[in-house]
């Protein structure tokens, strides 16, 4: 029986029940039977998505055999929210895979994307949809109910309207199951169809704004509930959309709207004068992104700083990529001098420049903002002095700066690190891609050792070498001022050793500071990481690390930590030699949940050892081996097999690991035609399948399918070719030595003396 049917024999069950509980007695019942109806439709359509609900269709046709009762059915689900998340997603993925019409566009509640219905495309699609339909005499069994509701428009333009079968105009079947659910269980548009758009919908034409805002207001159906759309986000050209129709948005019924996003050069000067009378009046929106909206007229950017005065709902505005001059800045700056709702400020990559020392004095008065973004503004010395200053003595509110790609020197980022003697409010700091060194780093090195507040850091691009990037002069300027700081490189060293008693940075990110410059700095670095319980989240991208770095970190550091959960090593120079060192730390951690090798050198080889690991690591979330020297059909296996890492209950554990193992061996069956082949590729591919074998069940015809799988002729099979060199074959690519189980201690003598950076 398909899902189809199962779901329609529910329904229509659960259907009956309503109208009996709803004649016997007054009330009381429909909850209950809506309750039903939801919970096992997600048991039926989740079965054959979920290999934890793989019995739920003999689980519901036991129970229509034993002719139990709805409320012990009920007893499998009290309440639809209930329901595991990911369970509810994989609901709504099954729903448009299975019942959507194939020949007509997708859903647009389930996937945003409205459809013109008198599209003369659209009619044609629907006619032969509907003619198909007849000449093969479908009598609609297929279909969740057999009879369509006979709901009509209000008027032309109502495309929440039910479909007629003979009406060419008509929506796809899907629509007709979504409004007959909806006559069966009113709850159906009060829970399933806000947990299917997640409150989000994506505008990108007149039609779909003037659908979107009738759903909202008058339901889908006629007497249904509102559709609780939290946020609208515009995806269309300038122009697209009609200046009067922004002002639909002054409805007093919409009350769950709280978000509105509006694209790129988007609006013109009408439509920001209508949506500024709109914002000043809301008591409601609570979120608001406007980028790159202003820069073709000052006095649309007057009016809407005229309406940010008055507002007290607005909580997070972005006003990024809005090229401001002096007087822009200025205006702005009287805007939320008076503003105390907003708490979350994005003024990046708005030219401020020198500026921006009116952004520090209204630091200095306003104690709302909490997170303030100036990434990419062109910030000098004085101004980014002026906004240190005002954060050291004046503001009690801000726990989040950014002040990323700015033209500040070393001096002015030390003066930034001293700060946090004094500063207890700032919880993340952002000083990335600036003209940073040691000076900064070591300022940092003396203010952590006192603060317990700041949770995050990002000195990316600052370098921590020995060099610094500065000339002589400064260089024994620099000794002079820090001595006792491990010489010229003591600013890194000091930074690591520092922070190996902090207890309070949970996530730190270092991109570009040359940690493969020093030996000793490699070995604070290891040392930090084995001894800090507090760092969670790890960022070392496009810092040279090879093999023989990595080893060393993994065997000194990573081998002892217990706390983190999200690495990122993108853009090194990481061989297969590396590779197996991580893949051989994953294989017994249990607490990372995040793992980024995303452009190093790895190959098959390597792969194949990060497919066993991922065969005893059970916590993993994320695994990214993207844009290394892996062929695609291995690359393609880690996604599929890193989803069976979910959340489950204790007693399913067991049964999600052997089907995971199951899964595995069935993904990888395709490599046996490589075990005969000469090389390590083999080795490898060997080690896996011994894994295997061991975690199938007696049961299983894994072994039997190993045993008889293709064997190479005489002349061998053409081995899968790498990714970025499809001349090359595996053996060629893959000259690793050493692939026991045990990597870490045999490898780290031979890393060090053969691991090369390639050219």
């Amino acid at each position: 029986m398909t899902d189809i049917k199962i779901l329609s024999n529910i329904i229509n069950d659960l259907s009956k029940h309503n109208l009996n509980n709803s004649s016997n007695s007054s009330g009381g019942s429909s909850t209950d039977v809506s309750t039903v109806v939801a919970a096992a439709a997600a048991a039926a359509v989740a079965s054959s998505c979920n290999p934890l609900l793989s019995s739920s269709q003999e689980i519901y046709q036991d129970k229509q055999t034993t002719k139990t009762s709805t409320t012990t059915t009920c007893d499998r689900v009290e309440n639809i929210n209930d329901l595991p998340k990911f369970v509810l997603v994989e609901i709504f993925k099954h729903l448009n895979s299975k019942l959507v019409c194939q020949d007509v566009p997708a859903n647009p509640y389930f996937h945003n994307f409205c459809y013109d219905v008198n599209s003369s495309e659209s009619i044609a699609r629907s006619k032969q949809y509907f003619s198909d339909q007849k000449s093969s005499g479908n009598n609609n069994n297929q279909q969740l109910i057999t009879k369509p509701t006979t709901t009509t428009a209000t008027n032309n333009n109502n495309t929440a309207a039910a479909c007629d079968n003979d009406d060419a105009t008509s929506f796809c079947k899907y629509l007709n199951n979504v409004l007959n659910l909806a006559g069966v269980c009113k709850l159906w548009a009060d829970k399933i169809v806000p947990i299917s758009i997640c409150g989000v919908v994506k505008i990108v034409s007149r039609r779909q704004l003037s659908t979107v805002l009738r759903f909202m207001t008058d339901g889908i159906i006629s007497g249904g509930s509102k559709c609780l759309f939290s946020t609208i986000k515009f995806h269309s050209k300038a122009g697209a959309i009609p200046t009067c129709d922004y002002k639909l948005l002054f409805n007093d019924e919409m009350t769950s709207l709280r978000s509105l996003c509006f694209d790129r050069d988007q609006l013109s000067f009408a439509d920001v004068v209508v949506l500024s009378k709109y914002i000043a009046n809301s008591t409601s929106l609570t979120v608001l992104k406007v980028p790159s909206n202003f820069s073709m007229c000052c006095r649309a950017f007057y009016s809407f700083c005229d309406a940010i005065k008055k507002n007290n709902s607005v909580q997070t505005l972005d006003m990024s990529a809005n090229p401001m001059s002096l007087e822009m800045v200025m205006s702005l700056c009287d805007a939320l001098t008076a503003n105390r709702s907003i708490t979350h400020l994005d003024l990046s990559f708005s030219t401020i420049g020198s500026n921006g020392t009116h952004i520090a004095e209204v630091i200095k008065v306003n104690n709302t903002i909490r997170s303030l973004f100036l990434i990419g503004n062109e910030l000098d010395d004085c101004a980014v002095s002026a906004i240190a200053d005002a954060l050291r003595h004046k503001n009690t509110s801000i726990t989040e700066l950014s002040l990323s790609e700015n033209e500040f020197g070393d001096d002015i980022g030390a003066m930034i690190g001293n700060l946090f003697k004094q500063n207890t409010i700032i919880q993340s700091i952002d000083l990335s891609c600036n003209q940073l060194s040691e000076m900064t780093a070591l300022s940092f090195a003396e203010s952590l050792g006192s603060n317990t507040t700041l949770r995050s850091l990002n000195l990316s691009d600052c370098s921590l070498s020995d060099e610094g990037g500065a000339d002589d002069e400064d260089q024994c300027v620099r000794s002079l001022c820090y001595a006792g700081g491990g010489g010229l490189g003591g600013g890194g060293i000091e930074l690591f050793q520092t922070l190996q008693m902090n207890t309070t940075i949970s996530q730190i990110v270092l991109w570009g500071c040359d940690l493969n410059s020093s030996d000793a700095l490699k070995e604070e670095l290891s040392n930090l990481l084995s001894t800090n319980t507090a760092i969670q989240s790890l960022s070392l991208g496009y810092n040279e690390l090879t093999s023989a770095d990595i080893i060393d970190i993994v065997k000194n550091g990573l081998w002892h930590n217990k706390t983190l959960k999200s690495i990122h090593l993108n853009n090194n120079h990481i061989d297969s030699k590396g590779g197996m060192v991580i893949a051989e730390y994953l294989s017994q951690n249990t607490t990372l949940m995040e793992l980024s090798l995303y452009d190093n050198i790895v190959d098959n080889v390597g792969a194949i050892h990060f497919l066993i690991s991922l065969g005893k690591n059970h916590t993993i979330r994320k695994l990214c081996l993207g844009s290394n020297r892996v062929c695609p059909t291995i690359s393609s296996q880690f996604r599929p097999i890193v989803s069976y890492n979910q959340p489950v209950c204790a007693n399913l554990k067991d049964f999600w690991i052997q089907s995971k193992h199951k899964f595995m061996a069935e993904r990888t069956l395709f490599l046996s035609k490589y075990l005969t082949l000469p090389g390590d590729f083999s080795l490898v591919i060997k080690q896996l399948f011994d894994f295997l074998l061991e975690k199938q069940p007696p049961s299983s015809s894994f072994s039997t399918q190993l045993a008889i799988a293709p064997t190479p002729t005489s002349t061998p099979t053409k081995p899968i070719n790498n990714n970025n060199n499809n001349n090359t074959n595996i053996q060629n690519n893959n000259n690793t030595n050493g692939s026991s189980a045990h990597l870490v201690d045999s490898l780290v003598k031979e890393s060090k003396t053969t691991a090369t950076v390639p050219n």
